[in-house]
C-alpha cells in the first residue's frame, strides 16, 4: 500500500483534473463527513441519555479541539516524511473505530478515549487530503481542485445531519454510531486504490521547521481572520436573532442558504483563482463578507437570509482557495507542512476571535457590536493581502 513510483502524473497527463484518484479521495473525502454529520448530530443527545451533564458535554468538546490541534501539528512533518496514502488509509480507519465505538460503551471515560482518538484521526484526515488531491493535478490548477473537492463538505453536511437522525429514530444510538464507522470504513478502502505519484520524503524530525512553511503564511492568516469571522456567525447569529425575537428556525435558514449555493461558488471560485490569481478573490470575498455583516446589523430576517446567500460569495470560496493557494504557494516536499499550518491557524481562529468578539458583546452590551467588530477584522484582512500582493502574485507564477 506504498505511493506508487510508476504512475502516470497529471501534467503527463495533460493537466486532468478529474481524474481517477481525484474521484476517490472526493467520494472518500465525502463519506468522511457524512460519517462525521451522523455523529456529531446524535453525540450530544447519546451523551445525555447516559446522564451526561452540559459540562460533561463541553468538556468533551474541548477535549476534542486540543487533541485535534496538537495531532495536527504532528501531522505536517509525519505526512512529508511517510506515504500519504498509507497515513489517510490508517486516520480514516482510527476515526471508524472511534464513532463505533461510542456505541459500545457507557462510561464517561471510555467516551472520553474514543473522542480522543476520533480526534487524531480526523487531524489527520483533513491535513492529509489536503496535500493527496494537490498531488493528483498540476501546481497551475491546485486551487481549482481544492474548490470542487469542498462540495465534498458541503453535500455531506446538508444530508448528514438528516441521516444521524433518521437513524436514531429507526434503530438506537449504538447501531447508529456503528453505521458512521461503517461510512468512514468504505472511505478508507477506497484511498486504498489511489494512485500517487511518487515525492522524495524528509526525515521524520518533529521541530519548528517542520511545521513551518514561511511561503504558507499569507494564506494562513488570511485563513485565521476570515474563517474566525465565519465560525463567530454560527456561535452568534440563533442568540443574535433570539434578542431581537426572531424565529430561530427560520433563522436558521441562513445555513441551508448558504451551503446549497456554496455547491456552486466553490469550485468555481476555485477555477477563477488559478486563472485571475488569489489576491483578487480575496477582495471580491471581502466586500461580500462585509456585507453579511451589515445585512445581519439590519436585524430583521429577510436581510439575515439575503445575508445567507451573499455569504457564498465570501465564507464558502475562501476556505478552499486559501487551502489552494497554500499548496501552490510551497515546494512539493512542504505540503504537509503548510497543510498542518493552515489547519492550525483555523483551529486557533475557532478559539479565540469568537471569544474575542463575544468579549466585545459583554463590554457594550450589544450583539450588534459582534458583527461591527468582524466588519473591522476583515478590512484588516484585506489590508494585509494588499500590502502582500506581490509576493502572492510572485509565488503563484512561479507555480504556473
Amino acid at each position: 500500500m506504498s505511493e506508487d513510483t510508476n504512475v502516470v502524473t497529471a501534467e503527463e497527463e495533460g493537466g486532468s483534473v478529474l481524474n481517477s484518484s481525484f474521484i476517490m479521495i472526493f467520494i472518500a473525502n465525502m463519506l468522511m463527513y457524512v460519517g462525521k454529520s451522523i455523529s456529531n448530530t446524535v453525540f450530544n443527545p447519546y451523551l445525555q441519555s447516559l446522564g451526561g451533564t452540559a459540562a460533561a458535554i463541553g468538556l468533551l468538546g474541548s477535549l476534542f479541539t486540543v487533541s485535534a490541534l496538537i495531532m495536527k501539528l504532528v501531522a505536517g512533518p509525519t505526512i512529508d516524511a511517510f506515504s500519504r496514502k498509507n497515513i489517510l488509509t490508517v486516520s480514516m480507519i482510527c476515526m471508524a473505530i472511534g464513532y463505533s465505538g461510542y456505541g459500545f460503551v457507557s462510561s464517561t471515560a471510555g467516551i472520553v478515549i474514543f473522542k480522543l482518538l476520533e480526534g487524531c484521526g480526523q487531524a489527520f484526515v483533513n491535513v492529509t487530503c489536503i496535500v493527496v488531491i494537490s498531488a493528483t493535478v498540476p501546481k497551475s490548477k491546485v486551487a481549482s481542485v481544492v474548490g470542487i473537492f469542498g462540495v465534498a463538505q458541503c453535500l455531506a453536511n446538508a444530508a448528514g445531519p438528516s441521516i444521524g437522525l433518521y437513524l436514531s429514530q429507526v434503530l438506537d444510538y449504538k447501531y447508529t454510531f456503528l453505521c458512521a464507522g461503517g461510512v468512514l470504513l468504505v472511505g478508507a478502502v477506497l484511498t486504498m486504490l489511489v494512485k500517487l505519484p511518487f515525492t522524495a520524503k524528509k526525515k521524520f524530525k518533529l521541530s519548528l521547521q517542520s511545521f513551518w512553511a514561511k511561503e504558507a503564511l499569507i494564506p494562513c492568516i488570511l485563513m485565521f481572520l476570515f474563517i474566525g469571522s465565519s465560525n463567530s456567525i454560527n456561535s452568534f447569529l440563533v442568540v443574535y436573532s433570539n434578542t431581537l425575537g426572531l424565529d430561530a428556525v427560520k433563522v436558521g435558514l441562513f445555513f441551508t442558504v448558504q451551503n446549497i449555493a456554496m455547491i456552486f461558488t466553490r469550485p468555481i471560485f476555485g477555477r477563477l483563482a488559478d486563472r485571475l490569481g488569489g489576491f483578487k478573490i480575496v477582495c471580491t470575498s471581502s466586500i461580500a463578507m462585509i456585507a453579511v455583516f451589515l445585512l445581519i446589523m439590519q436585524g430583521n430576517l429577510t436581510c439575515i437570509l439575503i445575508a445567507g446567500f451573499v455569504g457564498c460569495f465570501g465564507f464558502g470560496p475562501l476556505q478552499p482557495v486559501l487551502q489552494g493557494l497554500a499548496m501552490k504557494y510551497v515546494p512539493n516536499e512542504k505540503r504537509g507542512a503548510a497543510s498542518s499550518m493552515i489547519y492550525v491557524f483555523m483551529d486557533l481562529a475557532t478559539l479565540f476571535i469568537p471569544t474575542l468578539v463575544g468579549f466585545v458583546a459583554d463590554s457594550t452590551g450589544n450583539y450588534a457590536a459582534i458583527w461591527s467588530s468582524l466588519c473591522v477584522l476583515i478590512v484588516i484582512a484585506f489590508i494585509i493581502a494588499f500590502l502582500y500582493r506581490g509576493k502572492m502574485a510572485e509565488y503563484e507564477s512561479t507555480a504556473n
